[in-house]
């Protein structure tokens, strides 16, 4: 035989059941205007507890951090042309494409960095963070190499995150710009 359930223990198992979805709801009606204009603008600005970026600003601070003039990659070592030209296409009727492509040249760059002095390092399937760490750590990339680094992939992971048609064809090349100064100061190693 089931035992009987009173009123006010199926009320209390009710709202028990209630509380998530309708603090969601509330939340929601409490933020709806900015909610609506994250999902229906073009996301410039982020903000999540102490952390805070902008992806305009965050353009031109990673462009400060670069201190080695904009070179082809032929004349950095790296035999061929530049990114830019290199993804033109790519740019012009898929601009995440291009970026993502661009931050996957960065991370092939810093693998093949630290395995001309730790092949097994460099053969684990780590992200760019791990990598551009592990390159810092022993001494292959300067700090501001680093920065460089962590910026572009702050702005791949806004594109890639994003919705893909925010990414305009002006801002992959621009990145893709920025791309070409990282890789040759990553060639350039610590300069020593």
């Amino acid at each position: 035989m089931a035992p009987r359930v009173s009123a006010l223990q199926f009320i209390a198992s009710l709202v028990n059941s209630l509380a998530w979805p309708l603090a969601v709801v509330v939340i929601a009606l409490v933020f709806r205007v900015q909610i609506r204009r994250l999902m229906t603008g073009q996301l410039r600005r982020l903000r999540a507890g102490p952390v805070e970026m902008e992806f305009d600003r965050l353009l031109s601070e990673v462009g400060v951090e670069l201190v080695a003039p904009k070179t082809t990659a032929a004349s950095a070592g790296g035999g061929g042309s530049p990114l830019i030209d290199e993804f033109a296409d790519v740019a012009a009727f898929s601009p995440l494409a291009a970026v993502l492509d661009g931050h996957a040249a960065v991370e092939q760059a810093l693998r093949e960095l630290i395995a001309k002095v730790d092949p097994d390092q460099a053969g684990r399937n780590v992200g760019t963070s791990r990598l551009t760490s592990t390159a810092l750590a022993k001494g292959l990339i300067t700090p501001e190499t680093a920065k460089a680094v962590e910026g572009i992939t702050v702005m791949r992971n806004l594109a890639a995150h994003g919705r893909a048609n925010e990414v305009a064809p002006e801002r992959a090349r621009d990145y893709l710009a920025l791309v070409d100064a990282v890789l040759f100061t990553i060639r350039q190693g610590t300069g020593s």
